[in-house]
């Protein structure tokens, strides 16, 4: 079962994105912020991250940049109401990107290629 962990400082939001992945087989972990993440990457080995890029003094920036040195290898999808800048060369690039919205087929559809398309992590016997 694919682990995915989704980072918004929102409650609300937290909560339909782990009631959907959750209704989708999927097994969700929620943090509010960058401390949060942390903890939960340490816990539960995400295989991919749904990240809020606006949240609170752009955190979700720092987070993207602290993601890629932590954990080079999980797949991000960034989903904010905000235009992040894509392909901003002075930011940390997400791997993919989805606008906020009531209807959540994109981010579904988003996070499932990412986890088709990302290569499995070979872990020490």
């Amino acid at each position: 079962m694919a682990r995915i962990v989704v980072v918004d400082e929102d409650k609300y939001i937290r909560q339909l994105y782990y009631a959907e992945f959750s209704e989708m087989g999927y097994e969700v972990f929620t943090a509010a912020a960058g401390f949060e993440l942390s903890v939960q990457c340490d816990r539960s080995r995400p295989d991919v991250i749904v990240l809020d890029i606006k949240m609170g003094d752009f955190e979700g920036v720092r987070l993207l940049q602290k993601i890629r040195s932590f954990a080079p290898g999980i797949p991000v999808v960034v989903c904010s109401v905000y235009d992040f800048g894509r392909k901003d060369t002075g930011r940390p690039a997400a791997d993919r990107f989805v606008v906020k919205s009531f209807d959540l087929t994109r981010l579904k559809a988003e996070v499932e290629s990412a986890l088709q398309s990302r290569t499995p992590l070979l872990e020490a016997v």
